[in-house]
């Protein structure tokens, strides 16, 4: 309503990437689990649905050129 947006940045050390999810997806998967669904998120989730970001030096986690990607 208010024109905002949301999501969250996840960071797998173990892989050394980082994912931008939008938070509607995150909500789908929430009430998935409330009706009997999965209790976590698989690592394949973030690789099909979220968004790889590209480190680099500066800015080291580049996040808004996937957000001006995804929303602008």
């Amino acid at each position: 309503q208010m024109g905002g947006i949301s999501f969250l940045l996840i960071e797998f050390v173990k892989y050394n990437e980082v994912f931008l999810l939008e938070s509607d997806k995150l909500i789908g998967l929430y009430n998935q689990s409330l009706n009997g669904g999965r209790k976590s998120i698989p690592y394949k989730y973030f690789k099909d649905e979220g968004h790889l970001i590209n480190k680099g030096f500066k800015p080291r986690i580049d996040y808004l050129s996937i957000v001006d990607k995804i929303y602008f």
